[in-house]
């Protein structure tokens, strides 16, 4: 089964890998040639737009940065539009506003194209593995048609209603996982100014209640060895506070919290940490404090080396 995937970065190449290894051809397009070239690489072929990944495929997959760009692969220039037929299959699984979903699910409704919003979370980790947790809605009928594709790219899949509803889970999970974050990294600065070694820390808090994905996943990974050029970015984190505060104002709920994190986010996208991982929001607070939150064991091995 031939399965097209537009929008191959950071995301879109490990899942469309995945797609690979489950035994699809997938054609696939990025913007980026750079990006198209790695996928590439992957067992990804190559399309020269999203026009002749449509004219190919009955089912596309979207994994873009926001819901506009979904827009323009859909309905711009050289786009899917082109080849748009009835009985196709749209899956956007990336993070998007919920009221552009639900106006493009009754725009391609309208043309016989079924199109379920199906956004992921899990990270570049469980993207590679194919364990990523999905919220997918829409149309049931149409959620049954991709269930086979979301089982080969998650573990944990679920059906959770009407169009749009899929992304206001996903930036309800996003506003929590930028708060727990900047926790995270505020908790880490107070250990390293108290004298307290990060890593034991870092193994007391996932031991005991202060636990979270971010506290699991982010300092092991991206703050501890200090790689921030991968992974989740700043840009992209600010983008979903941004639309979570939106959502938030039109169901008419606080988010304190929430907004305060974001001011996080701003700040490091305005001190030129855009593309780096939105863990990075740590060396805001290095740079006020004076510290740097690495390891014992890590200074250690660097003075063996010197």
């Amino acid at each position: 089964m031939k399965i097209g995937f537009i929008g191959l970065g950071s995301m879109g190449s490990l899942m469309s890998a995945q797609l690979v290894r489950s035994g699809y051809e997938v054609i696939g397009y990025d913007i980026l040639p750079a990006a198209l070239a790695a996928a590439a690489e992957r067992g990804v072929v190559p399309a020269a737009n999203s026009a002749e990944v449509a004219a190919q495929c009955d089912t596309i997959v979207c994994m873009m940065p926001q819901s506009s760009d979904t827009r323009v692969a859909l309905f711009g220039e050289h786009s899917v539009c082109e080849h748009l037929r009835p009985g196709m299959l749209i899956l956007d699984m990336s993070t998007g506003a919920p009221t552009d979903t639900k106006a493009i699910h009754a725009q391609l409704k309208a043309l016989g194209v079924a199109f379920v919003d199906a956004p992921v979370s899990g990270g570049v980790v469980r993207a590679a593995d194919g364990t990523l947790s999905i919220m997918a809605s829409g149309d049931r009928e149409d959620y049954e048609r991709a269930l086979e594709i979301f089982n080969a790219l998650g573990k944990s899949v679920f059906y959770v209603g009407e169009s749009g509803t899929g992304h206001t889970i996903k930036l309800i999970n996003n506003m929590l996982t930028g708060i727990n974050l900047a926790g995270i990294c505020e908790a880490m600065i107070m250990g390293m100014k108290a004298g307290i070694d990060p890593e034991l820390l870092l193994s007391i808090i996932n031991s005991s209640s202060g636990m979270s994905y971010s506290s699991k996943m982010k300092m092991e990974n991206f703050v501890f060895p200090r790689k921030f050029n991968k992974g989740f970015k700043v840009r992209l984190q600010l983008k979903d506070m941004k639309l979570a505060s939106d959502l938030a104002m039109d169901v008419g709920a606080p988010t304190i919290l929430g907004n305060v994190a974001k001011e996080y986010y701003t700040a490091a996208y305005t001190a030129g940490l855009a593309d780096e991982d939105a863990s990075a929001i740590v060396k805001l607070l290095e740079n006020v404090c004076h510290v740097q939150v690495v390891p014992q064991s890590n200074v250690d091995k660097e003075g063996e080396n010197a």
